[in-house]
């Protein structure tokens, strides 16, 4: 690997961790990738929003049908034989 990555990968820095110090500081002092972090972030609010949001209306619209069913059955009313 060339660039910054296979430098902090080598086999002789695996076991000093003062490269992952250095690496965590050039990610928060570069903001370079800040608007994708941000759109990132957006994305997966809006996927746990959304993701609640279903669950509510698969609830809701189940006991519509249900209800609807229910009632619908009961309208019913057999012949006498």
């Amino acid at each position: 690997m060339v660039g910054r990555l296979g430098r902090l990968f080598r086999k002789d820095n695996l076991v000093n961790l003062s490269w992952f110090k250095k690496f965590a500081a050039d990610l928060i002092q570069d903001e370079g990738a800040q608007d994708l972090v941000e759109y990132a972030l957006l994305t997966v609010f809006v996927a746990i929003v959304g993701a609640m949001t279903f669950q509510v209306l698969e609830n809701a619209i189940g006991n519509a049908y249900t209800n609807w069913d229910t009632d619908e059955q009961n309208l019913w009313e057999p012949n006498n034989p």
